[in-house]
């Protein structure tokens, strides 16, 4: 996915609707929802939920809190929108 390489962000896999990313930092990760959610050429009802933990990849698999909380988060945020973790926004809020 271009869009996350460009935020030196890695493609995990898709899982159902959702495509699990990886990327260096919080404020990474905020900058290429933030680019997605812009760039959408028709307005589609795409939510994001950012949270900040370590995963593990085993055998093609997405493990760890990571994952899991990212997931129960999302459907929390607007449609269209983005939905962080306390953490998180206090990592990028400046």
């Amino acid at each position: 996915m271009p869009l996350v390489e460009r935020f030196n962000g890695e493609f995990l896999k898709e899982l159902g609707d959702g495509t699990p990313s990886s990327f260096p930092s919080a404020l990474a990760a905020v900058r290429a929802a933030i680019q997605l959610q812009r760039s959408l050429a028709v307005p589609i009802l795409v939510r994001i939920g950012i949270y900040s933990s370590d995963v593990v990849v085993s055998e093609g698999d997405v493990l760890g809190d990571g994952v899991n909380i990212a997931s129960r988060i999302e459907p929390l945020s607007e449609p269209v929108g983005i939905c962080i973790t306390e953490p998180v926004f206090d990592a990028v809020r400046n």
